[in-house]
């Protein structure tokens, strides 16, 4: 039997994320044989990190007043989301890799409502 959550816990750099990812796609893995297969369309989203039921959250630069606003990301400008976007598509190639923006100091409490 699963928990209903698991915190994974540590030091900066010792594989918390890929853990997670890995273990979200075993239990979310599609193929037949030893899970996870790697091969199914499951395994191939979580590893780009594209997976409907994977929820990224991370610390974000203040970009203005955010009292009540559902959008994590009001204020960005399109250059700010494309760092975003490159920044999640490196951690796809490399899960050790930190998901760190200039000035993210605080969780957004939008994208932890999100």
């Amino acid at each position: 039997h699963l928990g209903h959550a698991h915190l994974f816990t540590g030091p900066v750099g010792v594989g918390k994320d890929a853990l997670a990812f890995h273990f979200a796609a075993l239990l979310n893995c599609t193929g037949s044989g030893e899970k996870p297969c790697g091969a199914c369309p499951a395994c191939r989203q979580f590893r780009n990190l594209e997976h409907p039921a994977l929820h990224l959250v991370f610390a974000l630069p203040n970009k203005g007043k955010q009292a009540n606003n559902p959008d994590p990301y009001k204020g960005f400008s399109e250059s700010d989301m494309e760092l975003v976007r490159e920044t999640i598509a490196a951690k796809a190639k490399t899960p050790y890799r930190p998901l760190q923006f200039p000035g993210g100091n605080f969780i957004r409490i939008p994208s932890i409502r999100k």
